[in-house]
């Protein structure tokens, strides 16, 4: 089984953002991981910090769906914890333990 060694590689963090609406979009939540970004429509049934995991978890499987294509046997990312900003939230990343 392959695995990565702690340092660098294993931890990351995912900052969001919020967009206001404008003439031709509704609002939306932004999530950057590294040079990846994503955008999410503002889900209106939750409220706060639960619309900014959203953005989180989505990018997250994202990218977790694109490692285990290429690595079935690498272990699937997951949100350690979170802090709010003064733009959004941020998420740290860490690879989940071996089961």
């Amino acid at each position: 089984m392959k695995t990565r060694k702690a340092g660098s590689m294993s931890n990351y963090a995912i900052e969001t953002h919020y967009l206001g609406p404008t003439n031709y979009r509704g609002a939306r939540i932004v999530a950057q991981w590294d040079r990846e970004r994503l955008t999410i429509s503002y889900p209106y049934e939750l409220d706060g910090e639960r619309c900014h995991r959203v953005a989180a978890d989505a990018i997250i499987a994202r990218r977790n769906a694109e490692m285990l294509a290429r690595h079935p046997d690498d272990r699937p990312w997951r949100i350690a914890g979170y802090g709010a900003t003064t733009r959004g939230y941020v998420y740290t990343v860490e690879l989940a333990p071996d089961a």
